[in-house]
């Protein structure tokens, strides 16, 4: 006899299903010390678009590395609901923020890292001609994120 219920759908699962800004600064973190990351710079083109790898994956916590050839940037964008935490593993990120109405700008160097809410609009790109790996950990999954463009001094959203 079963003398523990078993959960009747995956939202009635134990376990953790939010974090706090500290606790996704630590998966990411945990994530980014995987030594087998810098895999992700190999063969990297100048010029070369971005390129993410899903590391995990639950509705309540996703991971990517995303790796950034000199020359490429993010579109400026929100994380939907998420929250999150990036950590940068090699090189630099520059991180432009839009902040009612203008944008605000800072470097994060290897080893540094950031926590953001989900109504952060940003975007992203590489510091100087080197690239860059970083690790980034949202809560809940990435969904809803949308894509803006500046216009006339406004953001404007593109794509959802």
């Amino acid at each position: 006899m079963n003398r523990h219920p078993q959960p009747d759908t995956a939202a009635d699962a134990p376990g953790i299903t939010s974090f706090t800004d500290e606790q996704l600064m630590r998966v990411a973190r945990l994530f980014a010390s995987d030594e087998s990351l810098a895999a992700h710079l190999d063969d990297l083109p100048d010029g070369g678009e971005r390129r993410r790898v899903e590391l995990a994956s639950t509705p309540h916590l996703q991971m990517w590395a995303i790796s950034w050839p000199a020359g490429s940037t993010s579109e400026w964008h929100d994380h939907g609901r998420a929250t999150g935490a990036f950590v940068v593993v090699k090189g630099a990120l520059r991180e432009k923020c839009w902040v009612r109405g203008t944008t605000v700008s800072a470097i994060v160097e290897a080893g540094e890292s950031r926590t953001f809410a989900g109504d952060l609009v940003h975007r992203t790109a590489p510091v100087g001609d080197a690239p860059a790996l970083s690790v980034h950990a949202y809560a809940p999954s990435l969904v809803g994120a949308r894509t803006y463009e500046v216009v006339d001094g406004s953001l404007v959203e593109i794509a959802a």
